[in-house]
């Protein structure tokens, strides 16, 4: 059975969203003891207030971390411009499938500067070890910047 592995949360000191994942839902603290829990802990946010925008292009950063380390996981980060559909297209991406630790590890995504509005999706899938030893798949957990209107003079000032 798969068991609802996400949270999200907002820093109120920072423009910057970040995503909790625990194997037993938002709030719920199975040992009894605030910050004491054995299952893994892990966090996402993309830096700078989501995509940045020069002449030389669009970018975007993800950085992800665990206090306590999955079983495995898979850490992608899509750069995205919006079509004349309203589809989201990917014109970057970067994944990575090593555990996080608490040692925080990024990852950065760019493209040509388009005028258009871009956005960048960080997500992360993977496994956990139960209360019973067994691994288990969690949600996925995603985390969205905020969308960002590019226009022509963004990408020819300079």
């Amino acid at each position: 059975m798969r068991k609802q592995a996400r949270c999200i949360t907002r820093s109120l000191t920072c423009a910057v969203a970040a995503f909790l994942v625990t194997p037993h839902g938002c709030g719920n603290d199975p040992t009894g003891e605030k910050g004491r829990v054995s299952e893994p802990t892990c966090f996402m946010e993309v830096l700078h207030d989501g995509v940045s925008v020069s002449p030389a292009g669009v970018g975007a950063t993800l950085r992800y971390w665990c206090t306590t380390p999955p079983v495995r996981q898979r850490t992608a980060l899509r750069l995205q411009l919006r079509d004349t559909n309203g589809r989201w297209v990917t014109m970057d991406q970067r994944e990575d499938r090593q555990i996080p630790t608490e040692a925080k590890r990024t990852l950065t995504v760019a493209a040509p500067c388009l005028a258009g509005l871009w956005r960048a999706r960080g997500t992360a899938i993977g496994s956990l070890r139960g209360p019973d030893g067994k691994v288990q798949e969690y949600d996925p957990a995603q985390k969205d910047s905020p969308e960002r209107l590019v226009t022509a003079d963004d990408c020819n000032a300079g």
